[in-house]
């Protein structure tokens, strides 16, 4: 399966979208943007969209307590590609790729030790950063991806609006 197919599996189902990361810090930034621009189209009346910027473990409790299965976190990740390379998987086979690559590692690691204990699965996507250096906007590459990912995301929703609503 492709990484487009893997997305629109977890989000035929009971699904929670969580963008991760800090807009000042160029590239870092590219979960929150994601799931504003999920926002704008509106995607939140039917899928559970939480901008959770760089403080996860404010909301760990409120997406643990909630009605899906799945969450899906998306960040700026180094895992060795080329800028604006994507990488989704579930935290348990790639949550590793967190212990040098994420600033944001431990909340996000506390997070999800909670979510699983309350039978939720999590999964992570990935964007390869180019710019985390202080400074607001994406660059071009990630920019890119973002996009694309956007488009995947909304079909998706659109196509499963009873297995994504809360």
């Amino acid at each position: 399966m492709s990484i487009v197919d893997d997305i629109r599996s977890v989000l035929s189902g009971r699904a929670c979208i969580v963008g991760m990361g800090n807009t000042l810090l160029g590239d870092d930034g590219a979960g929150v943007v994601l799931v504003e621009a999920l926002c704008a189209a509106g995607v939140n009346g039917r899928a559970h969209l939480i901008n959770a910027e760089d403080i996860i473990e404010s909301h760990a409790f409120e997406i643990a307590e909630g009605g899906w299965d799945s969450i899906i976190v998306i960040d700026a990740v180094r895992f060795g590609g080329r800028p604006g390379d994507v990488m989704f998987g579930s935290f348990s086979e790639i949550g590793d790729l967190l212990n040098d690559y994420s600033t944001h590692k431990l909340s996000l690691r506390l997070s999800e030790s909670i979510w699983r204990e309350r039978g939720k699965e999590t999964y992570l996507l990935g964007i390869e950063p180019e710019n985390l250096d202080f400074g607001e906007g994406l660059s071009e590459a990630v920019k890119k991806s973002a996009d694309t990912l956007g488009g995947i995301f909304l079909e998706a929703v659109k196509q499963h609006p009873e297995g994504a609503c809360v």
